[in-house]
């Protein structure tokens, strides 16, 4: 699947090049019709230079107008090539902190076993409590009617409780007709919380809270992480496409969240101040996006 385009982009380029060449050749023409026209050439013949004049620049418009749209495809093909990107990215941390969980269930298992095993049956009971605390806090997120939606909450509440970050999951709607598919709200859900954890890196006390809800115009989230405060500048530009604070960020992650998001019909909008950071998301039952349900929440 991602190795078709590259192909199709490379197969842009060279279309790009042959576009430009002829352009090339097209303007000397041009010129040489001009140097023509200007050493009397053409005098003797008025009736072949202006039509000759005319196809040549109908012909070099022509190419610039074919050369313009390529420069768009392969623009459009470069950012779909990014986006995949993203998405195996997204899948592949998803598939990593499954795989760790299983690893951390049989080690937990093999605990227990050795604890009955030696007699410790007390000592294994208390295990067993707190290892059962632990995955009764996370099997929280299988509140959703979207599996893919609870795997994704799941690996990455686990994510941040494994960087000491305190959790705290509100699921008040099950998201049954959520009108934007399963894997697109994994990639919305995985880019905002991915940003939001790396905002808490170095910060005392680091919280995170995802708020998941609905009411009768809208479904919708919010996410909120007390990290540092968003500067005003960088608010303004942080869902542009290329902008990143990140040394080594393309500026891809919050820019494809808006597209996704307004490509269903929804909208994305974020806050931060000195208390908190939070992106809420907003998609309609069918309807207009353009008031928000929730309005009273507090940041």
């Amino acid at each position: 699947m991602f190795k078709k385009l590259p192909e199709k982009r490379i197969d842009i380029e060279k279309a790009s090049m042959m576009s430009a060449v002829m352009n090339t050749v097209e303007a000397v023409v041009l010129v040489l019709l001009l140097v023509a026209d200007f050493f009397g050439v053409f005098k003797t013949r008025p009736f072949l230079w202006q039509p000759l004049l005319v196809l040549a620049v109908s012909a070099l418009l022509f190419e610039a107008c074919l050369s313009i749209r390529d420069a768009f495809i392969w623009r459009d093909t470069h950012r779909q090539n990014e986006m995949l990107k993203d998405a195996w990215g997204q899948l592949q941390d998803l598939n990593n902190q499954l795989r760790m969980q299983r690893h951390d269930f049989l080690n937990h298992f093999q605990v227990v076993y050795s604890l009955i095993d030696m007699g410790e049956r007390g000592e294994a009971m208390g295990y067993i409590e707190q290892v059962y605390g632990q995955m009764k806090k996370l099997s929280s997120v299988m509140k959703t009617a979207k599996p893919a939606v609870n795997a994704l909450l799941r690996a990455k509440l686990a994510d941040a409780q494994q960087r000491g970050i305190q959790t705290q999951l509100q699921v008040s709607s099950d998201w049954k007709n959520l009108p934007m598919n399963d894997w697109e709200m994994c990639r919305v859900l995985g880019n905002i919380l991915d940003n939001a954890m790396d905002a808490l890196k170095g910060a005392q006390s680091p919280r995170l809270s995802i708020d998941i809800f609905e009411d009768l115009r809208a479904y919708g989230f919010r996410i909120t992480n007390n990290g540092p405060m968003i500067a005003k500048q960088v608010q303004d530009r942080i869902f542009s496409l290329g902008f990143t604070t990140k040394a080594t960020g393309q500026g891809l992650g919050l820019h494809i969240v808006r597209e996704l998001m307004e490509g269903a019909g929804g909208q994305i909008r974020m806050h931060s101040d000195e208390a908190n950071t939070f992106f809420e998301g907003i998609l309609p039952r069918g309807g207009d996006a353009g008031e928000r349900p929730g309005e009273d929440r507090t940041a």
